[in-house]
């Protein structure tokens, strides 16, 4: 029998199944939903009104790259992931918006984060020589894939044997047995990560290909090495309008002229609905993290 907790409950749960009557609807419950990533990829988003979505083979955490199977089957996962934390997070700002501190957060509130979810349109496709093929337009939900939106538990082991400590949101858990999480995340695939990792306040959004045709398509063009494969998640005007958009700390200002020569989508939405802001903290941080370093960030922007 699944047994219901309140919130500040965390640090009683014991079982895999007082786990799973205590998340179920929380995710949509946090105030904000943040997208850190570079000017770039903002720019994209916004121009194509769309999301791709990356298959879980990229991940830089080997061991949340494990938790969905062997080389093979992580082909068959895709994520999107936003932080659910209230405030500016100087790590996700250098680490995911480019180390030279100039990036930027897509900011998305709960009620558009739903609208996202359910009333857009996902196609999985290839990515080759900078060009779109699409395996399948407007995949089908529960026959082509599986769509699941759910709030990342963080863990480590506990000095106690047979326990696992647990984090989520601002709590703890120190009573947790290892072998009832154990089970959890065997039923919960691609919602735990190391505590390490507990910066990012992560809720995931997680497609799982189900169709057996498109995960011989998808096989097709790894083995090819063809190109790299993506769910595109087309989300509708309605959540295009309501985007909010906030710079990185080292953007001092906001600049229309160079935004409409380099980013016009970016000032394009700012026309449309002031919605693009400075950081709180502009003018107050200056990191220098590449100042030292023979080669920048990947995603640092140019």
């Amino acid at each position: 029998m699944t047994r219901f907790f309140k919130w500040n409950e965390f640090g009683k749960l014991k079982t895999s199944a007082d786990i799973s009557g205590y998340l179920p609807g929380r995710e949509f419950r946090h105030d904000k939903f943040c997208h850190y990533t570079n000017l770039k990829a903002i720019d994209n988003i916004l121009g194509s009104m769309s999301f791709h979505m990356s298959n879980v083979s990229a991940f830089n955490d080997f061991c949340d790259k494990e938790q969905f199977g062997n080389d093979i089957e992580q082909r068959y996962y895709y994520s999107l992931c936003f932080s659910s934390g209230i405030n500016e997070n100087l790590a996700l700002w250098y680490l995911y918006a480019g180390m030279r501190g100039n990036g930027g957060r897509i900011v998305l509130k709960s009620t558009y984060i739903k609208k996202l979810i359910k009333e857009s349109l996902y196609s999985l496709s290839v990515i080759e020589n900078g060009k779109i093929v699409h395996i399948k337009e407007n995949l089908e939900k529960d026959k082509d894939f599986k769509i699941t939106f759910r709030d990342i538990i963080y863990f480590q082991d506990s000095e106690h044997n047979g326990i696992t400590d647990l984090k989520y949101n601002t709590m703890t858990n120190h009573i947790f047995s290892t072998k009832e999480f154990d089970l959890y995340r065997r039923q919960n695939v691609g919602f735990q990560k190391n505590l390490i990792w507990y910066y990012e306040k992560e809720t995931r959004l997680l497609i799982e290909i189900l169709s057996t045709e498109l995960k011989k398509k998808i096989d097709t063009v790894f083995e090819q090495d063809r190109g790299s494969v993506k769910v595109i998640l087309n989300f509708k005007y309605d959540v295009y309008s309501n985007i909010s958009i906030n710079f990185a700390p080292e953007i001092n200002c906001i600049d229309m002229e160079y935004l409409t020569k380099n980013y016009k989508n970016i000032s394009d939405l700012l026309v449309l609905t002031s919605k693009v802001n400075l950081s709180k903290y502009h003018g107050k941080v200056k990191m220098d993290l590449c100042a030292k370093c023979n080669k920048d960030s990947k995603t640092t922007d140019k």
